[in-house]
């Protein structure tokens, strides 16, 4: 993936020293955290319900699968969910 590697490239020209402009090396990381800002989520007072609502769901999801499933595949599947 080309961003993964641009990515990998910044951190490795970061770690090596290579780039001495200051104001690169801040928008580089700058633009490391954005990426990973989007691929994350964060709980906060506002979405505690989103939460709740998530883990129920999950938890409906997990408690139909033994039904389809034979008891192994079932067991299987909790441990993975967790």
């Amino acid at each position: 993936n080309l961003k993964e590697l641009i990515s990998q490239t910044m951190v490795t020209w970061a770690q090596e020293c290579k780039i001495q402009d200051p104001a690169l090396v801040r928008s580089m990381f700058s633009l490391l955290r954005r990426q990973a800002l989007r691929k994350s989520y964060t709980i906060s007072a506002k979405s505690v319900g989103d939460a709740i609502n998530l883990l129920a769901s999950l938890g409906q999801i997990r408690s139909l699968l033994s039904v389809r499933m034979g008891e192994e595949e079932g067991q299987l599947m909790i441990d993975g969910l967790g």
